[in-house]
């Protein structure tokens, strides 16, 4: 890596968005800028988009990004032009007034263990670390207001996550598979937690989900097998789907009465669950013994909510409680307060 160093420039102009890596004698390239052809396309003066302009270096590891404006966005099929030294990349440093972090623009980069980002940033692309196997920390500035979907997937060694107070959305899959975090902190800004969001995150052993949390997606924390509690917020309306299916050392869950529906396999396979409360509707589990849903407004209790608990005795739901045939297991007694035993 020593002795080799790289230089790049991207332009991106309003309506028209290209890269070109031209490679030079000495191992150095160069992204040009692309113009606008012809006076009758040119955009005016007083109406034109700033430029926004990325320089790179690489030197000894370390990348160093630099610029104004938004980092370009990149697919698999479009990389960056670092993307030749993803396996020799250890050091990724953004200079102040880049505006974000690019989608995939540091995928697989898997010697990559370090990042320092500004705080201009805003926000964090899709896939943007995505299998950065070696990273085990990140600190995200203030001023990033939302997480790509997969932004940090599979980034197995990653041990913690301190998410800026700002962060209003947690996109789909952002941490799945980071089987090292052992800790999250979730800020009071986040409204949304995305799908899969924390899927498969076997080392976590709790989550703290604030009170603004309006929207937790399906399969969010799907087989955390290291969670033991959850508290779902007040204000969850809806809990989708195997959101926390596969948690199998999850033995408290504590349901608020904001929540009308349960939907299928929210708890499925929750083998160590031995305590819910909640207002109106609940999930399942396989340890789970007795239940009490405390609300007296109508709820939902989808298709298989509880299937697996195989330690579920009881169950006490509103009156009004909708309820799949299948919900429960068939040796659960399922009382409707005022109204007996049944279903």
């Amino acid at each position: 890596m020593g002795g080799h160093r790289r230089r790049g420039t991207a332009v991106l102009l309003a309506g028209l968005a290209a890269l070109s890596l031209v490679s030079c004698a000495g191992g150095t390239g160069d992204m040009d800028p692309i113009g606008v052809a012809g006076d009758a396309d040119a955009v005016p003066e007083e109406d034109a988009v700033p430029e926004a302009r990325m320089d790179w270096i690489f030197s000894d590891g370390v990348l160093t990004i630099s610029g104004t404006g938004d980092m370009p966005d990149h697919t698999e099929a479009d990389p960056p032009p670092w993307s030749g030294l993803r396996e020799e990349i250890v050091s990724v440093r953004i200079g102040e007034g880049v505006g974000s972090v690019g989608d995939e623009a540091f995928y697989l980069c898997s010697a990559l263990e370090e990042v320092s980002i500004p705080g201009s940033v805003a926000r964090i692309g899709d896939g943007a670390f995505a299998y950065c196997v070696a990273l085990t920390g990140i600190a995200l500035p203030e001023g990033v207001g939302s997480i790509g979907s997969g932004a940090f997937r599979f980034c197995t060694g990653l041990t913690s996550l301190d998410l800026p107070d700002g962060v209003s959305g947690i996109g789909n899959y952002a941490f799945q598979g980071c089987t090292g975090l052992t800790e999250v902190s979730i800020p009071e800004s986040v409204e949304t937690i995305g799908f899969g969001a924390f899927e498969r995150c076997a080392g976590l052993t709790e989550v703290s989900i604030p009170s603004g949390v309006r929207d937790i997606g399906g399969s969010a924390f799907y087989g955390c097998t290291g969670l033991t509690e959850m508290t779902v917020p007040d204000g969850i309306y809806d809990i989708h789907g195997y959101t926390f299916a596969g948690c199998t050392a999850l033995t408290s869950v504590t349901i608020p009465p904001s929540v009308i529906r349960i939907r299928e396999r929210a708890f499925y396979g929750c083998t160590a669950l031995t305590s819910v409360e909640m207002p109106r509707e609940l999930g399942r589990s396989d340890l789970l013994v007795d239940m009490l849903f405390p609300g007296a407004a109508a709820s939902v209790i989808g298709e298989e909510a509880f299937a697996g608990c195989v330690r579920l005795r009881s169950a006490s739901v509103p009156a009004d409680a909708q309820i799949a045939e299948d919900a429960f297991p068939p040796w659960t007694v399922v009382t409707r307060r005022g109204q007996g035993s049944g279903p």
